[in-house]
């Protein structure tokens, strides 16, 4: 027995170190493995995708994990017969303008197809060829002097006004809709803040908002909104997109604007309890002058920086000796009134009472009985005749006036 209780003691000694041997491979596969997962866990992966739930009845479908591409480029083709809204073309400054266009036009006068009676025309302030006629709801332009015409600017509203810019582009006014412009084939509108662009008939034609044209700027002169006696200009550099505001003052009677380069120049009558006269209102890049003239016309015009006006108290000595009422007369700045010299006529009524009418445009006219004389920088031009009974309604850069004769159709001289 004492021999072999040695012998079984060795044997288990050996057996408990191949245990332990065991053991310890054992716990360092386990530590190592636990180790790798805690790595794993730790390691960033990408989000889950997003799983549908999808009822009960339905087979499921297949998840498959891609990973993220573009957006597709998805082409919407409008259904026959509905109309997208063109965004806004831009029209922007085309620099300097070029030099005015006044050779003649040839070619015989073919009046465009109008659905109403004409209520207006415009010639472009720098160009003889280009001229416009309007309707209450149609503008009909013409770049050949009229002998062919386009019907441009459609929209909501009357017409209030046209006329063009120095490059030829077509202006517009629109009772509640602004300012239209049209450079070829583009058309956009614009509006014209704070300008009332409505006009009551009680207040027509004295307080119409015009547009003025022949510059590289836009002007519109009216009153703004609310306040229906004192007259601002809104002016644009970039084609109606933004506009700055300037004061006119109070007046009362048809105004008159024009372009000279970049200075705008707008002249008012105006009246009160006890005073009335006129100013001339001049507006650069660089600030605004006024100056009033004293003196008062209801018909006034600008031509090449003088005043233009229908009137019985500027100097006129010749008047008392050829026993005319009313005198047409000239203001120039360092000069003053001066009188042109007209012929008697009879006081037939004319425009608001007048024996003379003054037209202003491209070309200043005075209208007097059956005859027209084109207004000089001196002296008048040489008459010509005029239907009696026809209304005048402005004149082009070639000196014609243009009206509508007493059928109503559209005539010129």
């Amino acid at each position: 027995m004492e021999t072999t209780q040695p012998t079984l003691r060795r044997q288990a000694q050996r057996v408990r170190h191949r245990h332990a041997w065991w053991i310890a491979i054992a716990a360092g596969v386990a530590g190592n493995a636990l180790l790798v997962l805690a790595m794993w866990a730790a390691a960033p992966r990408p989000a889950p995708a997003a799983v549908s739930v999808m009822p009960a009845h339905a087979a499921p479908a297949p998840v498959i994990v891609s990973p993220p591409i573009a957006p597709p480029v998805i082409v919407v083709v409008p259904a026959a017969g509905v109309a997208t809204a063109p965004a806004p073309a831009a029209f922007g400054d085309l620099g300097p303008c070029p030099a005015p266009h006044k050779a003649r036009p040839s070619g015989a006068l073919r009046p465009p197809r109008l659905d109403g009676a004409i209520a207006g025309f415009a010639g472009a302030p720098t160009d003889s060829r280009r001229v416009a006629v309007w309707t209450d709801e149609e503008v009909h332009v013409s770049a050949d002097g009229g002998g062919s015409w386009d019907r441009v600017l459609d929209g909501p509203g009357a017409v209030l006004g046209v006329s063009f810019d120095c490059h030829g582009r077509v202006l517009a006014l629109r009772d509640g809709n602004g300012l239209g412009m049209r450079d070829g084939p583009r058309e956009a509108w614009r509006s014209v803040p704070a300008m009332s662009m409505r006009v009551s008939d009680e207040a027509a034609p004295r307080y119409a908002p015009k547009v003025v044209g022949g510059g590289r700027a836009v002007a519109v002169v009216g009153n703004r909104e609310g306040d229906d006696g004192e007259a601002w200009a809104a002016l644009s550099d970039d084609g109606g997109a933004t506009w700055r505001h300037v004061s006119l003052g109070w007046y009362e009677g048809v105004s008159s604007a024009a372009w000279h380069r970049d200075t705008l120049q707008v002249v008012l009558p105006w009246t009160d309890c006890r005073d009335e006269g006129i100013r001339l209102v001049t507006v650069t890049p660089r600030g605004v002058r006024a100056e009033e003239i004293e003196e008062w016309a209801q018909q006034v015009a600008l031509d090449r920086g003088a005043v233009l006006g229908v009137s019985w108290e500027c100097p006129a000595p010749a008047r008392d000796a050829l026993e005319v009422e009313h005198q047409l007369c000239a203001w120039r700045d360092g000069v003053g009134w001066r009188s042109l010299l007209l012929g008697p006529v009879a006081d037939d009524g004319g425009d608001a009472g007048y024996a003379l009418t003054l037209v202003d445009g491209p070309t200043d006219v005075v209208v007097h009985g059956a005859s027209v004389q084109t207004i000089g920088a001196r002296k008048l031009g040489r008459a010509r005749a005029w239907p009696l009974g026809a209304d005048v309604l402005g004149t082009d850069l070639a000196g014609r006036l243009w009206g509508k004769d007493a059928d109503g159709s559209l005539i010129r001289r």
